[in-house]
C-alpha cells in the first residue's frame, strides 16, 4: 500500500481522488456475461468488518449483514423457529414469542453439537435471502454493472467463500483487536471462547482476494474501500 492511484471522482462518488493501493492477491474472474458481482466481506472479531461495511454503503454499494438476516429468520421464518424449539426446547423463546437470543447464544457456544444444529437451521434461510437479493439487483440493473456485498463473520470457516465472486477481509494488529473487544466489555475468557470458533485474522487475509487494513484511521480505510470498488468494477466489466 505504498503507492497512490489517481481515479476519477465520477466513478464512485464521495470518495477521495487519491487512494492507497489495497493488498490484491490472486486472479479475478472475468465473466462472459454481465452478472451481479457477489462480494463476501469478513474479518476477525474486532478487526472492523462492520466499519468497512458502513463505508462501502456510503460509497453506494449495497451491503447485507448476515447476522441481521439470521435475526430476521429467527423472528419470522416458521421453519427456523420450529428448528429452534427442537434444539433448545422451551428456553428458545421469551414469553412474548421473540427469540431468547442471549440464552440461545450461551447454549450454542457452550455446545458444539447445538451450535451445528443451530447453523443447520438458520444458514439455509440466510443464504436464500442474499441469493434472492442478488437476483433482484441483477434484474434491475438493465445489463450494467451491479454488485452486492454480504458481511459474514465465519465466511471461510463455513466454506461460504465458494458462493461469492470476490472475498474481502478486514484486519488489524492483535493489540488493536483485543483493545476494541475489551472496550465492548468482553473478558479474556469470552474473547478466547469466541476466537476458538474462528480462523486467526491473518489466515483470513491469506484466503481473501482483497485485504483492507483497519488500525483505526477511518479515512485510510475509506480510501482503501473506494479504490477496491473502482478496481472491482473495472475488472468485473472487462471482457475476456
Amino acid at each position: 500500500m505504498n503507492g497512490e492511484i489517481t481515479a476519477r471522482p465520477a466513478d464512485f462518488p464521495n470518495r477521495a481522488a487519491h487512494a492507497p493501493q489495497p493488498a490484491w492477491k490472486g486472479a479475478f474472474p472475468q465473466p462472459r456475461k454481465m452478472k451481479t458481482l457477489k462480494i463476501g466481506l469478513t474479518g476477525g472479531m474486532g478487526c472492523g468488518k462492520s466499519a468497512a461495511g458502513a463505508i462501502f454503503r456510503e460509497l453506494g454499494l449495497e451491503v447485507l449483514d448476515a447476522d441481521a438476516l439470521a435475526r430476521r429468520a429467527l423472528s419470522e421464518n416458521p421453519k427456523v423457529r420450529a428448528g429452534l424449539s427442537e434444539i433448545f426446547g422451551g428456553r428458545a423463546f421469551l414469553p412474548d414469542g421473540s427469540p431468547n437470543r442471549p440464552e440461545i447464544a450461551r447454549m450454542a457456544f457452550s455446545d458444539r453439537e447445538k451450535l451445528a444444529a443451530l447453523e443447520a437451521a438458520v444458514h439455509p434461510a440466510v443464504r436464500e435471502a442474499w441469493t434472492q437479493r442478488a437476483r433482484e439487483i441483477q434484474n434491475a440493473s438493465g445489463g450494467g454493472f451491479s454488485a452486492l456485498a454480504v458481511e459474514i463473520p465465519l465466511l471461510f470457516e463455513k466454506g461460504l467463500e465458494k458462493r461469492f465472486d470476490i472475498c474481502i477481509t478486514v484486519f488489524c494488529s492483535e493489540a488493536t483487536r483485543l483493545g476494541r473487544l475489551r472496550k465492548r466489555g468482553m473478558s479474556s475468557e469470552e474473547i478466547g471462547a469466541r476466537d476458538a470458533f474462528q480462523l486467526p485474522p491473518l489466515e483470513k487475509v491469506r484466503l481473501a482476494s482483497v485485504a483492507l487494513f483497519n488500525e483505526g484511521d477511518l479515512d485510510f480505510l475509506r480510501r482503501q474501500a473506494a479504490l477496491t470498488l473502482l478496481n472491482l468494477k473495472n475488472r468485473w466489466t472487462k471482457t475476456p
